[in-house]
């Protein structure tokens, strides 16, 4: 069976966009822990991430990776559990982590063996090994290939073989996938894989199988991650972003802090996963990691960029020496602006909120992600960037200098990424772009004594709730609560819209009355009378032109 038409076979059915509506967030064993640990350790693990708030902010992925297996089957080829490893089973382990509000991930490789003909792979028990996951409760797997590489299988139809298996498993078991072919062109041997089997074509045909694959080889090795790896990752993910969307997510490996990186290195690797829709899946052991690491992993605004409903990656739109400018737009019509310092040392880094995609405006709102300031721009975007170091903002109009859409529909990368992947002839899935909304369309049509009405019963209800005395009193010191309800509310007010229609309206009333007055002077007014008398003309005219009025 060639690549293609086992990818076709394994598209149809296998791959659940709902799985990753969002890119996935968790901790995986590799990085932190390696590959010796037993339910004890996982058990602390998964209580450390609860204790210290990671579940709550999204981390609830527990991913067991190389190591779980014996290495062996027995004689109907399951796979054996070693119940010094795993003395209450997987099955319970999986249960006791969906009690505690967490999820399963379990590993395999796509070949018969792992990394240098170690441990135990799933070629030749793909639906076995699919149908064990399943019933032991398992809501994620991550396909290595490792193993298949080194013999000599193509990642493209094993993938599509096993995603097939997965998706069609006996309990009928929804499970996310996670394509892990990591090996570069020539890091086999010496000579494999070839270039489209390599980690840098996956996304040509992976998103159809997985809920994410992998982009570039892995940033690091146990308990050691460098950030020119993360770089060199980010470029190569960042080298295909129309790829990525929701349900289906390009993976530029794990997060690393406390690895080998400094404070502000992991900071930037959190922020341009970020900008990236990158899954967000901790290498370090949570156990282990200061408060302030805890504390960076869990900001909400910045999390709230990686899981942006509109599933765009962001792109590179210029650079200048080491300095980059990244731009997200959001599913709001804001812009997430990265400035990246890939030097050693300090640097300016300047845009501003037209490059980054918004309509000119009289003033921007800039909000930086990280310290939490919010300042006001009249469209230049400057910040000093520490060595090897990301500012992050959130950027909004405030003032729009004229009626216009709220957004544009994307942004073009400007920048080419460093050793870019992508090639002539390359292809991937497209997405239908979400439709735009129609100028004015939430705006409500009122007039100023509805506004005023709406006025006194907020206040009819204030007084009721807190007492006349009170409200006076209130009111007598300037408090917020009353002003706000001196504040007419701005979703009552007449929009635009409303009001051009109501000059239209205008006009045409004082023509109607200029030609009753001539009909009038000519005679011709008892048939205008008669017309009018049984509600004709006026309010057939009144319900065409106020209907237009309103549009």
């Amino acid at each position: 069976m060639t690549g293609k038409s086992a990818v076709r076979m394994a598209a149809a059915a296998d791959r659940n966009p709902a799985l990753a509506a969002t890119p996935y967030m968790g901790w995986n064993t590799y990085y932190g822990v390696g590959g010796i640990f037993d339910e004890r350790t996982i058990m602390s693990v998964a209580d450390s991430l609860i204790a210290r708030g990671l579940a709550q902010a999204g981390y609830r992925i527990v991913w067991l990776d190389f190591g779980w297996a014996s290495g062996r089957r027995d004689s109907s080829g399951q796979i054996v559990v070693d119940p010094r490893q795993w003395p209450h089973g997987l099955a319970w382990l999986t249960a006791w982590l969906h009690h505690h509000g967490l999820l399963a991930g379990i590993y395999t490789d796509a070949g018969s063996t792992g990394c240098d003909a170690q441990g135990v792979g799933s070629h030749g028990h793909y639906r076995q090994d699919a149908d064990a996951f399943a019933a032991w409760g398992f809501d994620a797997v991550k396909l290595d290939f490792c193993g298949g590489a080194q013999e000599g299988f193509s990642p493209q139809v094993l993938d599509a073989q096993f995603a097939s298996a997965l998706g069609n498993n006996s309990s009928h078991r929804p499970m996310l996938l996670n394509v892990d072919n990591f090996w570069a062109p020539g890091h086999v041997g010496g000579g494999l894989p070839s270039y489209p089997n390599s980690a840098y074509a996956n996304y040509r045909w992976a998103p159809q199988l997985a809920q994410s694959w992998r982009t570039d080889t892995d940033v690091g090795f146990t308990s050691s991650i460098s950030f020119a790896d993360v770089l060199r990752n980010l470029d190569h993910d960042a080298a295909h972003p129309a790829a990525a969307g929701p349900g289906h997510w390009n993976d530029p490996d794990y997060l690393g802090p406390e690895l080998g990186m400094s404070g502000n290195e992991a900071q930037a690797q959190l922020s341009m996963w970020a900008m990236e829709a990158a899954p967000l899946i901790l290498g370090s052991d949570p156990r282990a990691l200061s408060q302030q690491t805890i504390t960076m992993l869990e900001n909400p605004q910045v999390l709230a960029i990686d899981q942006d409903a509109g599933g765009v990656q962001g792109v590179p739109i210029q650079q200048k020496g080491s300095g980059q400018v990244w731009v997200k737009p959001l599913a709001d019509g804001a812009r997430a602006v990265a400035l990246l310092n890939r030097g050693a040392s300090a640097l300016t880094i300047s845009t501003s909120a037209t490059a980054a995609g918004l309509v000119p405006a009289s003033s921007y709102r800039l909000e930086n992600l990280w310290d939490g300031a919010t300042t006001t721009t009249g469209g230049p975007i400057t910040a000093v960037v520490p060595a090897d170091s990301a500012v992050l903002y959130r950027l909004t109009v405030a003032t729009q200098l004229y009626i216009a859409a709220a957004h544009t529909a994307h942004v073009t990368p400007t920048v080419s990424p460093r050793r870019a992947m992508v090639r002539r002839g390359d292809t991937h899935p497209r997405r239908q772009a979400p439709s735009r909304p129609r100028p004015f369309a939430h705006r409500r049509a009122a007039t100023r004594s509805q506004v005023d009405a709406q006025r006194r019963a907020q206040v009819s209800r204030a007084l009721s709730a807190i007492g006349a005395a009170k409200y006076r009193a209130l009111r007598d010191a300037g408090s917020p609560e009353i002003g706000m309800l001196r504040e007419p509310a701005r979703s009552a007010l007449p929009g635009p819209a409303t009001a051009v229609g109501g000059v239209r309206s205008l006009w045409v009333a004082l023509g109607l009355t200029i030609a009753l007055g001539l009909l009038c002077l000519t005679g011709m007014f008892t048939p205008v009378r008669n017309r009018i008398a049984i509600g004709g003309m006026p309010t057939r005219v009144g319900r065409v032109f106020g209907a237009r009025g309103r549009r």
